[in-house]
């Protein structure tokens, strides 16, 4: 089965017959045969044609565009297409029947459908002028811009509201350093730079010390790869700012480099109190002279002094209490662990 022929095609044989001037003296049989050419074209394409007058007659339409419109029953081009009683304000009628072509899109509310339109003038036989005008259906490729115009709007609001920074990054000399493209408020408030003085600087420009945190590294190794990293938190200092910060770089279908952080100063600082007051803690239940141990719910030993391993003469972490210290199969019938659970002793 031979190939429609494409608009190109089809357009550049609408060019040809309009550059032709007819003789006079032309048999009825050529004249005949170029019209069953150019009407076999038309009927074979898988757009929509419609071909009308200066007067706004239609003259003729395609199977497409029937298909879509119905039947012309003799209506106008602006009552078939409109449901107008007179010409439409937009009509390309006077740019064309000018001698000009003309491109634009139309939304029918009829069938719900968007449209590229093509109208250039077209020479008959007889001399005269008509308007030949293509209908190419771009519905589909509508509705997904539609939809990306809303993802991209969903985006741009989880992007202007995160907690977390984000700073997208494009690579120079080939990952050497990075280039700031798109920077959150999180991350302004997490740097301390604005966004208009980070786009379009380079990382290392803006946090000089940035190559020795790690973070240049796993920007790079993402960039070459595409495969997600994680970076434990770092600790950052320069004369602008300090503080501890943890990264989870990604890399974009675009070839940029997002990295997701945030600023988890207050955490480190609250787990070194931590690690120094569990210290503190162990420390002094250490030089306690009497035995001490401590025990989970369920009866496991979780931890034993130095006097209460000596008692016992072995260290029973992990054990059950009633057992390494008891040698029970099960709770000591005098244990006091159920009453201690109770909130007015914790």
């Amino acid at each position: 089965m031979a190939n429609k022929p494409t608009y190109e095609e089809l357009e550049q044989r609408v060019k040809e017959l309009e550059s032709r001037r007819f003789d006079p003296k032309q048999t009825a049989k050529q004249s005949q045969s170029e019209h069953s050419r150019l009407m076999g074209i038309l009927e074979s394409i898988p757009g929509g044609v419609y071909i009308a007058d200066k007067h706004f007659n239609i003259e003729y339409i395609n199977p497409v565009i029937e298909r879509d419109f119905g039947k012309i029953q003799g209506r106008k081009c602006y009552q078939y297409f409109h449901d107008r009683t007179e010409s439409c304000p937009w009509c390309k009628n006077e740019e064309v029947f000018a001698g000009r072509s003309v491109n634009w899109e139309w939304y029918s509310i009829e069938n719900d459908k968007y449209y590229e339109l093509f109208d250039t003038p077209f020479e008959n036989s007889d001399g005269s002028i008509s308007k030949f005008e293509f209908f190419h259906d771009v519905t589909g490729r509508k509705r997904t811009e539609e939809a990306l115009r809303e993802s991209e709007g969903r985006f741009s609001g989880m992007f202007e509201h995160m907690s977390s920074g984000v700073a997208v990054y494009e690579s120079v000399n080939n990952g050497e350093d990075f280039i700031l493209r798109a920077f959150n408020p999180a991350a302004e408030r997490i740097t301390h730079i604005s966004r208009s003085e980070a786009l379009g600087n380079r990382l290392l420009d803006l946090f000089p010390h940035m190559d020795k945190s790690g973070l240049l590294g796993v920007l790079q190794r993402v960039w070459k790869t595409g495969q997600e990293k994680h970076l434990p938190p770092f600790y950052y200092k320069d004369e602008r700012r300090e503080g501890w910060r943890e990264n989870r770089i990604y890399r974009l279908p675009t070839g940029e480099v997002v990295a997701l952080f945030d600023d988890v100063t207050e955490r480190k600082r609250a787990e070194e109190a931590l690690r120094e007051s569990e210290e503190k803690y162990r420390s002094m239940m250490e030089a306690m002279k009497d035995p001490v141990y401590i025990c989970s719910p369920d009866f496991i030993v979780e931890y034993m002094n130095l006097a209460m391993i000596q008692r016992t003469g072995c260290d029973a972490t992990g054990e059950k209490c009633f057992k390494a210290l008891h040698d029970l199969e099960e709770k000591c019938p005098w244990c006091m662990h159920d009453e201690a659970q109770k909130p007015e002793y914790c």
